[in-house]
């Protein structure tokens, strides 16, 4: 097929993590001396129309091919019944092939976890006794308490925490629990600074689960006013806040810990989404290693 009638990836780089220079010119020189060897995977999503089939598994080949100028290259098309049985294909395929550090694979098996969170077969996986979760930390090579945790961090919305993670100063165990003695610890200088980016990250977590939770309208509905709450909150009333961010946390990590929406239900009619709870006791994430 010729690589002018395909489309690129749809996704961005938490699906497709950038490659180094060494390894993009390493594969530059062996299409152009070899060819492309491994076929790319192409697709459609059923009732998306006629379009340009989109590149699944491949994207870094088709850009080569392109810059060569190549007729033709070798592809595998197959059809996709929604957006995140693609995406899906397009992890497990990086997963697989990719020489990657365990915070790099951790990050991807982590956008895995999301997308099986969103997956109509959600239900269907939990039947089968192996949930979103570990479905997710199996095709990641990693343990369901390395990737709670390596989610925990990312859910603290600590920024300098999750570039040391992620660059492979911290490892996920020590950048967990530096992350929760913040999180549930303390109002200190490095607290408040960290405030904007913890909302940020909250208010897109908490949209997540409002979409996931659309065929229960008074759930979603809740966690939507929590949502509103947050995001009326300033950094100038540093109490309220931080005591909503901590509502959202605990929100979050609940359904999250237990593959399921009987602990998030719990946790929306709880008390501390209606009056504001003390710092430090109920209101503090649950161990997600537990």
């Amino acid at each position: 097929m010729s690589p002018k009638a395909l489309a690129p990836s749809p996704f961005g780089s938490d699906v497709n993590p950038p490659a180094t220079l060494a390894e993009d010119l390493a594969l530059y020189n062996s299409i152009e001396e070899n060819g492309i060897q491994v076929p790319l995977t192409v697709g459609r999503v059923k009732g998306e129309g006629k379009g340009k089939p989109k590149t699944v598994n491949g994207n870094r080949r088709l850009k080569i091919a392109m810059e060569l100028g190549l007729a033709d290259v070798p592809v595998i098309v197959k059809d996709y019944e929604s957006i995140e049985e693609m995406r899906q294909d397009a992890l497990r395929d990086n997963l697989e092939r990719r020489q990657l550090s365990i915070a790099a694979r951790a990050d991807l098996a982590n956008a895995l976890w999301r997308s099986f969170d969103r997956a109509r077969d959600k239900k269907e996986m939990a039947a089968q006794g192996i949930g979103p979760r570990k479905r997710a930390a199996i095709a990641g090579g990693l343990s369901e308490g390395s990737l709670a945790k390596f989610r925990y961090v990312l859910d603290s919305g600590i920024d300098r925490i999750i570039a040391d993670m992620r660059s492979g100063k911290l490892s996920i165990d020590k950048a967990h629990g530096l992350a929760r003695k913040e999180v549930e610890g303390g109002k200190g200088d490095a607290g408040e600074q960290d405030i904007p980016a913890r909302m940020k990250r909250l208010l897109s977590d908490l949209d997540d689960l409002v979409h996931v939770l659309k065929a229960i309208p008074e759930t979603a509905r809740r966690a939507r006013a929590v949502r509103e709450s947050l995001a009326k909150g300033t950094k100038g009333d540093y109490s309220r806040i931080e005591k909503k961010m901590q509502a959202a946390a605990k929100i979050i990590m609940e359904a999250q810990s237990h593959d399921g929406l009987s602990a998030l239900c719990l946790a929306l009619n709880a008390p501390i989404l209606d009056s504001a709870p003390d710092v430090g006791s109920a209101a503090a994430p649950p161990n997600l290693a537990s």
